[in-house]
Parts: C-alpha cells; structure tokens; sequence
C-alpha cells in the first residue's frame, strides 16, 4: 500500500497485511527497528498525516476517519465509499477524495458536513479527482485528475478561497503518471517508474525548471488508481518503494482442498474480481491497464493457459 512521511519527519504510516488478509495501518518511527500496528484500522488505505503530527488519517469501512498515532479509538469524519487520498490543513481542513469518480470534496477535521473542494470539468466525461496535497500557504493544494477520454494524469491547482482564486482553479501545473507532492521547493512525481522532482514556486504556482530522476524502478499501488508509493515531509525527507519492473502485481494461484499450491494461470497483473466457469474451463477477470488506470475483463482458457480480452470500455468493468 501507499506510505505517508509525518510532516515532523519522524514518522511513516503505512497500510500492509499478510496475504490474504485486511490490511490495518502501521506506525514506524525512524529511530525504531519495528512498526507497530494500529487497532481498529482494519481495511485502512490512502494515510495522511494531521499537520502536527499527531493523527492519521485514513480510509476504511466506507468512511474517511483519524487515529491518534499512538493509538486510541479510530473516529469517523464523512462518508467515504471508495476513498482516493486526503490532505489536511493547518487551519483544519481535510480535502479528500470519497469516490473513483468526481470532485475532492472538504470537510472539518473534526467531522461534519462536506462540501465540494475542485470543480470537474464537463467536457472531461467521467473525470475524477484524487490525492490532494496541500501547499505551504494552507489554501491552494494540488491533485492529480484522470479520466474522460484521455489516458494522461494531470496535476493541478485546487483553492479554499473559492471565487476569488478562480483564475487558479484547475491551472495544470505538470503532466505525469501519477499523483504529485510538494516539499522544499520542488514537485515529487513519478515518470515511467522514475521519480522525479521540478522546481516549483508557490507564489505563481507553477514550475521553473526541468523535472530530473531521483529514484528510479518506483512502486506503484496498482489497487490505489495506480498512485506511486512516495512520500515526503516538510523537512524533505523522502520516503519510496523501489523495485518496479514488469514483475510488478500479483499471479492468479490454484490451490487444492488442502490449501497446497498446485499451480498458476497467466502472468503478473493486478486482479480484481474472479469467475470461475461452472464446467472449470474457463477463468473472468478484471485486469487493471496501467496506462489507462481502468479494468477490463480478461477470459483465461484453463488448459491452455491463454487469455482473451472480453471487454474495451473506457470505464472500470468487473467479473
């Protein structure tokens, strides 16, 4: 899953699991050997850190919702069916993104009710908003919008100011592969696998140079809309997981009765939902396509282990 870097740079929250099972948040602090695992976070994706330090939020249960970091009882903000990232400001504002389709929307960080953050474009059909991050004013935060007819993730400006900033409202700062980051003066986003970083002023909001590579082969949570995993705090230290190839996703298993693995079926992808035929001959999938960060529905012949593309929609198919 994704990893969040505590503003303070003391600290990573991660969401992780073993195989097969909900993944819960883990705390590390960087002068520890171990994380420690928070209770009550079940299912949690898409941390991000309270600007203090203090809290996490999250996204699980259909809900967007903060722990204390040292633990306590996890505590609901809104509704959040499919959550897609969120960003919280030091006057106590959490952007985030409650849907795989849509506008940002806003809330207090203390809970209560919602209201719409960015403005979806209504010639971009289907268009969706996600994992905001906000700048060092506390009022203009980026994210990255996807979908339509277009298969290219823009960064853009978002603002709490509503119409006085409307001139800013959806400027396209960078054209990237995934969501951005800012810190130290610089974009953080990732490129064909490559992180890199370009030079950003806050004050014009928008980029003065060329991007260069920092790291390279950047892991990108697949099941996240592809988001990379990195991070970064207001002190600049950086977080990522390298490690990316085409190895990258999982393998479609068989196992018999008595849980022993007896063999595989296709290659590396990321899964979504399965059907098995009732004769067992065949195999439905949904497969993410990284490029278009939507799933189309692949048959895979039992025997001989080929697959078939079953549909070419432009939105997300399931098995």
């Amino acid at each position: 899953g994704l990893v969040a870097v505590s503003p303070d740079g003391r600290r990573l929250a991660f969401s992780a699991g073993p195989s097969g099972s909900k993944p819960q948040l883990y705390i590390r602090s960087l002068d520890a050997l171990t994380a420690q695992p928070l209770a009550g976070t079940e299912g949690a994706t898409f941390p991000f850190w309270s600007p203090d330090s203090r809290f996490v939020g999250f996204f699980a249960d259909r809900k967007l919702k903060k722990i204390d970091a040292s633990g306590g009882p996890a505590i609901t903000l809104a509704d959040a069916p499919s959550g897609r990232g969120g960003t919280w400001s030091r006057d106590g504002v959490i952007v985030f993104g409650p849907l795989n389709t849509g506008p940002l929307q806003r809330v207090s960080a203390s809970g209560g009710t919602t209201g719409p953050a960015t403005i979806v474009d209504a010639e971009r059909s289907g268009e969706n908003h996600r994992m905001p991050w906000f700048l060092p004013d506390g009022q203009h935060f980026l994210y990255a919008a996807a979908g339509g007819n277009s298969p290219d993730v823009t960064v853009r400006i978002g603002s709490l100011m509503g119409k006085e900033s409307a001139p800013l409202e959806g400027k396209v700062v960078a054209e990237t592969n995934s969501h951005a980051i800012y810190a130290q003066g610089y974009l953080l986003f990732v490129r064909e696998n490559a992180l890199m970083a370009q030079p950003f002023d806050t004050q014009r909001m928008e980029t003065t140079g060329e991007a260069v590579p920092v790291a390279e082969q950047i892991q990108r949570a697949l099941s996240s809309g592809n988001a990379g995993v990195f991070s970064a705090s207001e002190s600049g230290l950086l977080a990522f997981q390298g490690g990316a190839g085409e190895g990258t996703g999982t393998k479609l298993t068989w196992f018999d009765r008595s849980g022993k693995q007896i063999g595989v079926l296709g290659d590396s992808a990321s899964y979504g939902d399965l059907g098995l035929s009732p004769d067992g001959k065949r195999v439905a999938a949904s497969v993410l396509d990284p490029a278009r960060r939507t799933r189309d529905i692949w048959i895979y012949d039992v025997a001989r282990g080929l697959r078939t593309r079953f549909t070419f929609a432009a939105d997300d198919q399931s098995s």
